[in-house]
């Protein structure tokens, strides 16, 4: 038998042009639960790009969708090294992670690995992205040496040239060393506080390179990539990225579930973030008062979550504010040589997150937090989206939101499917982003054939959410 959400039922105005109507399932759907399909078509927002692929008063247009599918939640763990776990739940799911990330003895005699295979499969990944880590001030600083042995091979009348022209390229290569050793400062802080946080020593860490080879153990790339999520997620340069995907995700969610005249009509309400990455969107919708899990496989992106969400710390600016040179390391498309190495101070505002702790304290010793704060209302959890709830226990989530997700699947039909299973009945799926596949898809479908196996194929009903005028007056369905 379907079933319909009465609260969805009404039109839903949020200002001019913007409304919002529901759809119910239809009772012959031959399923026995009913989830409605949100499918919002947006303009593709100016500036998406990452900030560090574009001048900084530049950007370039990029398409993109927001379709809020319908359709259940974890138990929580709060996964941060702040407060101690608080449920049975919570101690269960951290257990279990630390269990497998439980090092494999070490051989005595030659304290080494004895190969790649005798490391839990967990603890595998996350010695390699701690050791991209523990090499990034090394690697980097070879990276500079290498433009430096370039800039070498140019003739002494090239050179003139440049410096009759004003352009003192030495003097470039200088202040791009010294902003790399400024970010290895923040790296080595990061490093430390995951180590700490994960139960993994520095020694495990180069006792795992030299098994590897410095060559092969971690991705000097994937550290970059990581620290330059922090501009979206957790800058002030960010702010404007934030205004135009985060804000359009929040306030769908907020229509969705009104908080009520009491203020709690979110309470219990359970959202789950896949590819969550450094945290930014899972501690803004915390913040709205949803419990939210946000899901991230990669430990390279989830360990600057944890060093942003579990109370490092703080730096010794004035500000409070850590800075990070995101750009350096990327010499192309910029239109001024500031453009490449300024500055981004993170994190922008401490509302959501637990407060920072003095130089005095630990972070595992940071004192309790209000009841009402975000952090009892997070869950970090490194895992495989498709894999949670292998006790079966599905249909947990009120709500699944997907940013920039979809596309990195192998398989996107077992996304689809796992959001199916993990949502309650007359959930909801929120989704934002391209279909910008990634390396060695099994299957790349259009988003056409998406709405057709969701609505077609597991009983999703499409819904349309926001319409009326996007940017510059155009109409959502011209920009689609």
């Amino acid at each position: 038998m379907a079933t319909t959400a009465p609260e969805y039922q009404q039109p839903l105005n949020d200002g001019p042009g913007l409304t919002t109507s529901a759809v119910s399932v239809s009772p012959e759907k031959a399923f026995t639960r009913s989830f409605a399909l949100l499918l919002t078509c947006l303009a593709l927002l100016l500036g998406l790009l990452w900030p560090q692929f574009t001048p900084s008063n530049g950007g370039h247009n990029q398409t993109t969708m927001l379709s809020t599918l319908t359709s259940k939640f974890l138990s929580p763990h709060l996964l941060t090294s702040a407060p101690p776990p608080q449920t049975p739940s919570e101690a269960h799911q951290t257990t279990a992670l630390l269990s497998r990330l439980t090092p494999t003895q070490l051989s005595a005699r030659t304290r080494t690995y004895n190969a790649l295979s005798s490391t839990p499969a967990v603890r595998a990944r996350l010695l390699t992205a701690l050791s991209g880590y523990l090499q990034y001030r090394n690697r980097s600083l070879a990276f500079i040496n290498r433009k430096r042995k370039g800039f070498a091979k140019l003739s002494e009348a090239h050179k003139a040239l440049l410096e009759l022209s004003g352009v003192d390229y030495e003097s470039k290569m200088g202040i791009a060393a010294d902003r790399v050793r400024r970010n290895a400062e923040l790296v080595d802080k990061v490093l430390v506080h995951v180590c700490a946080y994960y139960g993994v020593s520095r020694a495990e860490v180069e006792l795992w390179i030299k098994q590897q080879g410095t060559k092969n153990a971690g991705e000097h790339t994937s550290v970059t990539q990581a620290l330059k999520h922090l501009v979206r997620d957790f800058s002030d340069e960010g702010a404007r990225e934030r205004g135009r995907v985060f804000e359009i995700l929040k306030r769908s969610l907020g229509r969705l579930f009104p908080e009520g005249e009491n203020k709690d009509g979110r309470e219990g309400r359970k959202v789950l973030v896949p590819g969550s990455g450094v945290g930014g969107l899972v501690w803004e919708i915390a913040g709205m008062g949803f419990e939210v899990t946000g899901v991230e496989w990669s430990f390279y992106v989830a360990s600057l979550a944890h060093f942003v969400g579990s109370a490092p710390v703080a730096p010794s600016s004035e500000d409070g504010k850590h800075e990070l040179y995101p750009y350096i390391e990327w010499w192309s498309h910029h239109i001024t040589t500031a453009n490449m190495t300024r500055a981004a101070k993170f994190p922008f505002d401490r509302a959501h997150l637990p407060p920072p702790v003095s130089s005095a304290h630990k972070s595992n010793d940071a004192p309790p937090l209000p009841k009402s704060h975000p952090a009892h209302r997070v869950t970090l959890l490194e895992e495989d989206f498709t894999l949670l709830h292998q006790d079966g226990e599905f249909e947990s989530y009120d709500a699944i939101v997907t940013l920039f997700f979809l596309d990195t699947a192998q398989n996107i039909v077992q996304y689809i499917k796992k959001i199916h299973e993990y949502l309650k009945p007359g959930g909801f799926w929120v989704n934002l982003g391209p279909f910008l596949y990634g390396t060695s898809p099994w299957i790349e479908l259009s988003l056409g054939e998406v709405i057709e196996v969701a609505e077609a194929g597991l009983g999703f009903e499409f819904v349309r959410l926001l319409g009326g005028e996007g940017e510059e007056g155009k109409k959502w369905e011209e920009i689609w």
